[in-house]
Formats: C-alpha cells, sequence, structure tokens
C-alpha cells in the first residue's frame, strides 16, 4: 500500500515510500536470476549464437540464409532444376554434415562445455543465501520502519523538535511585549514581538530540515547495512555449498608420476639446502638457492602473499568442484588402503583410556570428522591428523611460558620435552607434504581453521587442569599409533617396493639425533635411544607408528605426574654432585686457581660466622 509522507521541512510532499519494497526487491532479484538462467541455457543449447547460419537448412541453401519467405521458395524452386551430378554432389555434401553433427554429439564435452549455470552447489547456495539474506534483512527494515507514526522514527523525532521550536517561538514573542511594554511603546512591543516571531519560524523551519537529513542519512545507513548483512549471508552459504560439494567429490584427484613432491614449494621458509635431489615433475625453472619469499617478513607482507596464492586455489576450486589439486599427487596414492572399521577394531582392541567428559566429545568430534572427510584418502588423512597433533605442544609451551613469565611455575626440562614432542610431528607432517597430502583447498582450510580451534581449547583445557590437556594427546596419540599401524600392515607390499622421502632420510638417519631422543622419556628412563632403519617407505611409516607410541608413553606420564606420581621429566638444576662439580671445573689451570680462591673466600666466610670449615 502506497502512502504519501506527512513530516515538516523541505521534504517533497509528492515524494512516495512504499512499504512492501522488499517484496518488489525479493520478486525482481528471483526474475533477474531466472531470466539470466533461461537466456544462457538457451544460448548455449544454440551452440553459442541465438541465430546460427550453420545449420543443415542454412547450408543448404547459403546464399539465403537469415531472408524472408519468398527468397526461400525461390531457392527450392531452383533447386528442382539442378541436373543429376549437382543433386548427387548435394546429397554427398548433406551427409557429411551429418556425419559431422553425429561426430560432434559423440566428442565428449569439456569439463568448461559440461558446466550448467548454476549447476554447482556453492552457486546455488550463494545465490541462495543471498535472496534468504535480502527477504531478512529487508523485511525487519520494513518492520521496524512501520513501527513509527508517521513514516520512520526519523521523521517522528523531527515533528517533536519542531514543535519544541514552536513552542520557543511563543515564548519569544511574549517575551518582546513584556519588554516593548516596559519601554512604555506600544509600537516597540509590537516590532520586538515580529522579530522574536521571525526567529522563531527560522528555528523551526532549520530544526524541522536537521530532523529530515539525519533520518535520510539514518536510513541510507541502514540500508547499506541491510545490503551487507545479505552479502555476508550470500558468501557464507556459498563457502557452504563449496566446502559441501568438495565432500561430494572427495575421492577425484589427479594423479601424476611416483616422484615426491618437495616441501620447500609447500610453505615459504621450508628451505633445502644446495644440490638438492628432488624437482617438481617437469619443473626444470627452480633453483637451490632461497628466494625472496623464504626469508622472513612482516605479518601483512606474509599473510598478503599467503591470501593471493590461496585464493587462486579458491577459485580453482570452485570452477571444479575441489577436485583439482596444487600439484599432481605420486601414482601411487590412489592404490594405498586404509580401513576406519579395521582401525575402530584396533582402538576397540587396546585397553580404554579413563577420559574426562569435555575430553572425550572434543576427541570424538575430531576422530568423526576425520573418518568422514578423509575415507579412502589415507595420506590427506594423516596430513591434517598431523597438522592437529602439533597443536597440543604448542598450547602446552605457551601456557608454561606464561606460568614462568608469572613466577608461578617452572620447568625448563618439561617445555623442552614438548618442543622435541612438536619437531617431531612437524616431521611428520612434512613426510606427509612430500606424499601430497596438503594438495588440495579444502584440505588445507580444514586442516589450518581446525588446528587453530583446538589450540584454544586445549590452552583452556591446560589452564583448568593439565591433566585434561595430556589426556586429549595420550587420546590422539593412540588413535595414530592404531591408524598408522592399520595402514602399515594394509599395504605392506607396496610399501616395501617403495623408497623413502628425502625428508625422512635427513630426519631419521641424521648425524644429530638429540631433539629425536628427548621425547622418548620412556626409553630414556630405561637408558636405551632408538636408531631405526629408513631404507623403504614401509619403514617410514613403520618409524612414524613407534613415534607416536613414544608420545602415548611421555603424555601418560605427564598426566600421572600431575595426578601425584613420579616425575615425567628430571626437575630442576644443580643435580651434580660436589666432586663432579669440582672436577669439572679444575680441569683448566685458569679453572683451578678461580676454585682456590673461591674456596679460600667460602672459607673465610664461614670463619666469620662462627662456623667450623674442614
Amino acid at each position: 500500500m502506497w502512502r504519501r509522507h506527512r513530516g515538516p521541512g523541505p521534504w517533497p510532499r509528492g515524494r512516495m515510500r512504499s512499504s512492501t519494497g522488499s517484496a518488489v526487491l525479493l520478486a525482481t532479484a528471483v526474475a533477474a536470476a531466472t531470466s539470466y538462467s533461461i537466456v544462457v541455457d538457451t544460448w548455449r543449447e544454440h551452440g553459442g549464437a541465438f541465430v546460427s547460419s550453420g545449420t543443415p537448412a542454412a547450408r543448404s541453401c547459403p546464399q539465403v540464409a537469415g531472408r524472408g519467405h519468398r527468397d526461400a521458395v525461390q531457392c527450392r524452386s531452383k533447386r528442382r532444376g539442378l541436373d543429376a551430378k549437382e543433386r548427387t554432389k548435394k546429397v554427398a555434401a548433406e551427409e557429411k554434415l551429418a556425419a559431422e553433427v553425429a561426430a560432434e554429439e559423440v566428442r565428449p564435452k569439456t569439463e568448461e562445455e559440461q558446466r550448467v549455470f548454476l549447476g554447482s552447489l556453492w552457486e546455488q547456495w550463494g545465490l541462495l543465501g543471498l535472496l534468504v539474506g535480502l527477504a531478512f534483512a529487508f523485511g525487519f527494515g520494513s518492520m521496524g520502519a512501520g513501527l513509527g507514526d508517521g513514516d520512520s522514527l526519523g521523521t517522528l523525532s523531527g515533528a517533536s523538535d519542531a514543535l519544541d521550536a514552536m513552542g520557543a517561538m511563543d515564548a519569544l514573542g511574549a517575551l518582546g511585549a513584556t519588554v516593548g511594554g516596559l519601554m512604555g511603546s506600544q509600537e516597540t512591543a509590537d516590532m520586538a514581538t515580529d522579530v522574536a516571531t521571525q526567529e522563531g519560524l527560522t528555528s523551526a523551519a532549520e530544526s524541522a530540515a536537521s530532523a529530515v537529513g539525519g533520518a535520510e542519512a539514518l536510513e541510507l545507513g541502514s540500508i547499506a547495512g541491510q545490503i551487507g548483512i545479505a552479502g555476508a549471508v550470500g558468501v557464507t552459504s556459498s563457502l557452504a555449498g563449496l566446502v559441501t560439494e568438495g565432500l561430494k567429490s572427495i575421492k577425484i584427484e589427479e594423479a601424476g608420476p611416483a616422484a615426491f613432491l618437495d616441501v620447500s614449494g609447500t610453505t615459504p621458509g621450508t628451505i633445502r639446502q644446495s644440490g638438492r635431489l628432488l624437482k617438481d615433475a617437469g619443473d626444470e625453472t627452480q633453483e637451490s638457492d632461497a628466494a625472496d619469499g623464504d626469508r622472513p617478513g612482516s605479518a601483512l607482507r606474509l599473510g598478503l602473499q599467503n591470501f593471493e596464492g590461496e585464493w587462486e586455489q579458491l577459485l580453482e576450486a570452485a570452477r571444479s568442484g575441489n577436485r583439482v589439486s596444487r600439484k599432481k599427487i605420486p601414482s601411487f596414492l590412489p592404490m594405498l588402503q586404509l580401513s576406519n572399521e579395521a582401525v575402530m577394531d584396533r582402538e576397540n582392541a587396546r585397553p580404554e583410556v579413563p577420559t574426562p567428559f569435555p575430553v572425550r566429545v572434543a576427541y570424538d568430534v575430531l576422530c568423526r570428522f576425520i573418518d568422514v572427510v578423509f575415507e579412502d584418502r589415507p595420506i590427506q588423512r594423516f596430513w591434517f591428523l598431523e597438522t592437529v597433533a602439533r597443536m597440543p605442544y604448542f598450547a602446552y609451551s605457551s601456557v608454561l611460558h606464561l606460568y614462568e613469565t608469572l613466577g608461578w611455575w617452572r620447568s625448563p626440562e618439561l617445555r623442552a620435552v614438548h618442543a622435541a614432542e612438536e619437531d617431531n610431528e612437524l616431521h611428520h607432517l612434512l613426510i606427509m607434504e612430500s606424499l601430497g597430502g596438503d594438495q588440495r583447498w579444502l584440505d588445507r582450510f580444514f586442516a589450518q581453521h581446525g588446528a587453530i580451534a583446538y589450540y584454544w581449547i586445549l590452552v583452556g583445557f591446560f589452564i583448568i587442569d593439565p591433566r585434561w590437556s595430556y589426556n586429549f594427546s595420550r587420546l590422539i596419540e593412540a588413535h595414530a599409533v592404531d591408524t598408522y599401524g592399520e595402514f602399515r600392515d594394509a599395504n605392506e607390499e607396496l610399501l616395501k617396493s617403495l623408497p623413502p622421502p628425502p625428508v625422512a632420510i635427513e630426519y631419521y638417519r641424521a648425524e644429530d639425533l638429540y631433539l629425536f631422543d628427548k621425547f622418548q622419556t620412556a626409553l630414556a628412563a630405561e637408558g636405551k635411544v632408538r636408531r631405526p632403519p629408513c631404507s623403504t617407505l614401509y619403514d617410514v611409516f613403520a618409524n612414524i607408528c613407534d613415534d607416536e607410541d613414544q608420545h602415548v608413553a611421555t603424555m601418560a606420564a605427564c598426566e600421572e605426574w600431575v595426578s601425584g606420581g613420579e616425575a615425567a621429566v628430571p626437575l630442576g638444576f644443580n643435580r651434580l654432585s660436589i666432586q663432579e662439580y669440582e672436577q669439572e671445573v679444575t680441569r683448566t689451570e685458569e679453572g683451578r686457581a678461580a676454585w682456590i680462591k673461591w674456596g679460600e673466600e667460602v672459607a673465610a666466610a664461614a670463619r666469620e660466622a662462627g662456623r667450623q670449615v674442614n
């Protein structure tokens, strides 16, 4: 229903406003989208042109293609007079044309030709979300506008201001009459009254104009906010459609040669030394020296650099339904198998770990997500798992640093163990990246955002009760033992026929294995060390499985320590005996001289205090 604006001031009295504007806007958007879809589909059905001169009818009479009916009749009359030879040629040409059309129909269409407007979930959900957002935003906006007496609350405020100004005008008029009476002149009183009245009218008009202008600015701001809300709903719906579509086509990936991928091209800063062994297949342009992007920089530069690359991958994922990976994965990856049921059987066969309810919920949600999203894609599953598995050790170190800074509690040895555990998980992650586990945009999206979420969950767990955080890590690492063990046994023959990635050799066969030994507290307590083989890919996954088992032992020891058991790591400093200390200090002449002088000063201080010195 249309109604006029009745507010005061300079607003044109003929200006019309509609309470059904949101409905009209919504109907217009739906009609435009539908019309566009019909037009595009029609255009594609006709091979890219609404009127094509390449049809059989036009080819049979090309000189009159697109002309009127009379020219077509004349053309047919002329054709009747053709001799037999020309008619034979004509039949042969028509048969050739028919064969070309048949061949065109048989030819498989490219992915771009098969793609239909609004044929993907991210397009459909995005448009639906935009329409819903528009209806919601403008629908509630119209309801809010209808709550006012006239057309809006802003207009009502303007009218009130105008009435206040008129009251002030009357008061000024009365004051003018009083002043004139005191001066003894009726003429003077009338003049003062006129001046006051004129000033009051001017003030009232300015007040009304200000109120109307404020209402218009408020209305424009409200419309902009409503459009922003609708756009945000549309973008969120489109992203949800892209994620859902990626889950539907999760198993489709493009495989390349059997070569491993170079992890230096995955994340800037992962630099290899000169003479590295690996290059991407067909890429002869890579240099061994560090590029500018491999040097540390500001958060702004690194963030924009990452956003640029991920944005291109996001657009590619949207165009392909998330089926295209960043690089071609090794050809043997699709042959690797992992059964969720077999992993569950292994988990049920081992003793159950007592777990607080909040920790159990977080663990079950994570495991269920991994089982659904990464079914039949074990390497991508492992990459996701290792990305999340690093977060507990980051969280522990963060909280322990906070406790040290506040002077609450300190254990450098415990922080060192957690740092070594994180380093171990990092190398597991690098191994999975060399196998192509992070090549899909959706996998990276899930892993990176999920890891950040779990980081803060574990920080909260550690602050509430360290046993909660250690228990969560214990569950995750035990699940990793079951998963890697099942994968190793199910793919034993294939894994033994493949060499290990270079990054695995660099980690397990390095000369300096300090960090590798540091996190294995259970073996250290027994005086043992691990030096595992690394000759095949089977050895790599066997080593990773054993690493995860050591993580389980360390987390169990930390949890028991908090509960009142033995310390999981050596505590404090000054663990040397006095004899060991003296032996180390007096190895050199300078050290022996310092030791004698220091001993004399200590003895003198003891004698002054009245203590007997031996």
